[in-house]
């Protein structure tokens, strides 16, 4: 039993000797690498190209995150546009509808700029107030199957 013992930590004395001569012979393989003046100017190279490369990434990210936000910018100019015509377009429609029909505007709120513009039409054309009630309710089904 004793003997198994022995033998056991005797192995697992050369495991950890080979092991450490192994991270030994690796320490001293950069060592040797490092110390050659040739190549610690390769390795400083090889550095400066990462941080290059680094940098020219992260400056080309910024261009392109700026480009985006132009883009994005754009976009959402023309939404807040156009948002600004239908509301427009819903006082114009709204103050016309009271003055000929003298009802309940209530059911023109929420609408497209195109309803309002084709309410217009309609109010021009001298459409009745309940065939304006009836497009405005076939537009509200529309937009709520869309």
């Amino acid at each position: 039993m004793i003997v198994g013992v022995i033998i056991m930590v005797q192995n697992m004395i050369y495991e950890m000797s080979r092991k450490s001569q192994i991270v030994k012979d690796i320490l001293s393989k950069k060592l040797e690498f490092i110390s050659d003046p040739r190549n610690r100017y390769i390795s400083y190279n090889h550095a400066m190209d990462l941080q290059t490369k680094y940098y020219d990434g992260k400056a080309e990210g910024k261009i392109e995150g700026k480009i985006e936000g132009k883009i994005e910018g754009k976009i959402e100019g023309k939404d807040e546009e156009r948002e600004k015509q239908r509301q427009k377009m819903h006082d114009v429609v709204v103050e016309n509808f009271i003055l000929k029909y003298d009802g309940d505007t209530s059911f023109l709120e929420n609408l497209t700029l195109d309803d309002y513009n084709n309410i217009i039409v309609m109010m021009l054309s001298n459409s009745s107030e309940e065939s304006i009630k009836a497009y405005v309710i076939k537009a509200y089904v529309e937009s709520a199957n869309n």
